[in-house]
């Protein structure tokens, strides 16, 4: 199986973004349901030639982590 780790942050706009640290995916979203739902649809973009066993990992970043 394979592991997608995404970091997940809110802009300095209020936009929520996720990047991928394994691929180049990378998409955002203006609530975090919206976000999660632009990700599955970046990694079915992804992977559109195959259909491989995932595993996603989100890591949402604390505003004070991101603007430190």
């Amino acid at each position: 199986m394979q592991k997608l780790i995404f970091q997940i942050e809110k802009d300095e706009d209020g936009v929520w973004v996720a990047q991928s640290l394994d691929l180049g995916i990378a998409t955002q979203g203006d609530t975090l349901d919206m976000l999660f739902a632009n990700i599955l649809d970046a990694i079915k973009l992804h992977y559109s030639s195959s259909s491989p066993n995932i595993e996603l990992v989100f890591d949402i970043l604390k505003s004070s982590e991101i603007y430190a």
